[in-house]
């Protein structure tokens, strides 16, 4: 609905069905509501000449999801797999014969994971268009959340790796997006356009199927999806501490191996004088940032013109794994980073040292995840940077080329980021994806009458 432009209604039902669901829970109804209010072409408005445009807006919907890991009709059991396990007759005969093994268990109650979104918007332009603001805040509650991993099934039942899909999970998340637009003419040769944005995004755990934690600092629910849990580091094991350790005077905590100088220490939350699963607590921020940026520059100059693009990101983190915490990997044949040759722990540097010292007996402590291990992912990237002069003139129509242009472009052009041993955007396991690249291209582009 639109009436004159100024204000506007938009209703909408869907009514969806779903394979993975059966027949009494497959269909669900997902509505949405939208309305708009041009506040600027209203007539109390006529006398704010600065304004040239004022709009809110708001919406409220429904949606549904019936994807899990890609899985096909929750609700039947998979029983029977011809390609896995088997039998053999005899003792001496090794071949297997195929048979069935089970799968997953069918949920016949399984439905939709729904997702309430709310948001408010708003859009300004002042100066006669000149600058321009876009700004939404918004919230999504999602229930219902489709769950195979059940963290409250023991492992003694023998059903961890089989157990169906359910509708369990409880997730928040809220933000909020603005965008800045400031356009002007200089004179008749220059002009320029310059576009800020930002956007924030938090979500919290609000139910998740977890088991009662002996420590309140232990618990997912009520943190970020993918908040990574982990040790907390103390310092090294010095000499003194061996000294002391030897004399049986030592008040570190048990880390379950003999600690030798350079070996890490990590703190007693619990207080039972034991390193053990318990005193481990939210360290970091998760992979996915919770703040993202970006700058883009528009600039013209007679023939001339220059274009760039800045992207970031702050608020994630980067917990190292295998061969990037690990001297020669877990399998102990892979190469060995420069940065661990140069900060690795020995009796000479140990004033000065950052990363423990080289010990296949003490890299199961070590290396397990901690907080020593969480490395600062934020990082501010030039993208893409383009210039280039058009050609003009009687010339070229005369030989019947409409548009001659020669350009200049880069990509990836400058990554400023505290985290060197790997592009901040990358996993940091032994298979990271690829890093990006630095491009350089140098063109012309032409087109005939």
């Amino acid at each position: 609905y639109d009436y004159n432009a100024k204000y506007s209604a938009d209703v909408n039902v869907g009514y969806n069905g779903s394979e993975n669901f059966a027949k009494a829970n497959r269909f669900g109804i997902f509505p949405a509501v939208s309305a708009g209010w041009v506040v600027s072409k209203e007539s109390f408005m006529e006398s704010i000449k600065f304004v040239s445009f004022l709009k809110v807006r708001a919406s409220y919907g429904k949606v549904g999801n019936d994807k899990i890991g890609g899985g096909r009709f929750l609700y039947l059991a998979d029983s029977f797999d011809p390609s896995s396990g088997g039998y053999n007759f005899g003792t001496v005969n090794a071949t297997n014969q195929i048979g069935a093994v089970e799968n997953k268990l069918g949920n016949p109650l399984v439905t939709w994971e729904t997702s309430i979104k709310q948001n408010l918007g708003l859009e300004l332009k002042l100066f006669k268009d000149k600058l321009g603001i876009v700004l939404d805040v918004f919230k999504e509650n999602r229930k219902d959340i489709l769950v195979t991993d059940r963290g409250t099934l023991p492992g003694i039942l023998g059903i961890t790796s089989l157990s169906p899909a359910v509708n369990i999970g409880v997730v928040e998340n809220k933000g909020f997006e603005i965008e800045l637009n400031w356009k002007q003419n200089i004179n008749k040769d220059l002009s320029f356009l310059l576009n800020v944005n930002m956007s924030h995004s938090r979500n919290t755990i609000i139910y998740q199927d977890e088991v009662p934690r002996t420590q309140l600092y232990q618990y997912r629910t009520g943190r970020a999806v993918g908040q990574p849990f982990g040790r907390l580091f103390d310092r090294f094991f010095t000499e003194n501490d061996l000294i002391a350790q030897n004399n049986n005077t030592s008040t570190i905590p048990n880390h379950n191996i003999s600690l030798q100088p350079g070996d890490l220490i990590y703190k007693d939350l619990d207080g039972d004088g034991v390193i053990t699963k318990e005193d481990e607590a939210a360290i970091g921020f998760p992979d996915y940032p919770s703040y993202n940026f970006g700058i883009n520059l528009n600039l013209n100059y007679k023939k001339f013109d220059f274009n760039m693009s800045w992207a970031g990101a702050t608020d994630t983190s980067r917990l190292l794994d295998e061969s990037f915490k690990t001297p020669f990997g877990t399998t102990r044949t892979r190469s060995l980073l420069q940065s661990m040759a140069d900060n690795s722990w020995t009796p000479e540097t140990a004033d000065t040292a950052t990363l423990p010292r080289f010990s296949f007996a003490s890299n199961g402590n070590n290396t397990w995840a901690s907080d020593f291990w969480i490395r600062d992912a934020s990082y501010i990237r030039l993208k893409t940077l383009e210039t280039g002069y058009n050609f003009k003139g009687n010339f070229l129509k005369r030989v019947g080329i409409s548009t001659f242009r020669l350009y200049f472009n880069a990509n990836n052009l400058i990554t400023i980021s505290k985290l060197k041993i790997i592009d901040p955007e990358s996993r940091t396991n032994s298979t990271p994806e690829y890093p990006l690249t630095k491009i350089y291209n140098l063109g012309v582009k032409f087109s005939f009458l």
